[in-house]
């Protein structure tokens, strides 16, 4: 069961946060930092990653969320066509 967090940062801005586990091998093979998964940090502007995400990360509270936000590396959307 994946857990679906929100909170709000620092100037408000909400923000959703869950845990992905990857299937694809070649994501894992090519990516070992990601191979056991990540934290996706999203809004209506944002994306962002935190690779190995901390254990029990879905219980802390909202200020280590937004620590853990500010550590998170910013990922470009895909364009659709």
């Amino acid at each position: 069961m994946s857990t679906l967090r929100t909170f709000k940062d620092g100037g408000g801005k909400t923000w959703r946060v869950w845990h992905v586990v990857p299937q694809s091998q070649v994501l894992k093979t090519t990516s070992p930092d990601l191979a056991a998964g990540w934290l996706c940090f999203e809004n209506d502007g944002d994306k962002r990653r935190l690779a190995n995400p901390p254990a029990g990360w879905h219980d802390l509270p909202d200020t280590e969320l937004v620590v853990l936000l500010g550590t998170a590396t910013a990922v470009k959307r895909a364009e659709l066509a």
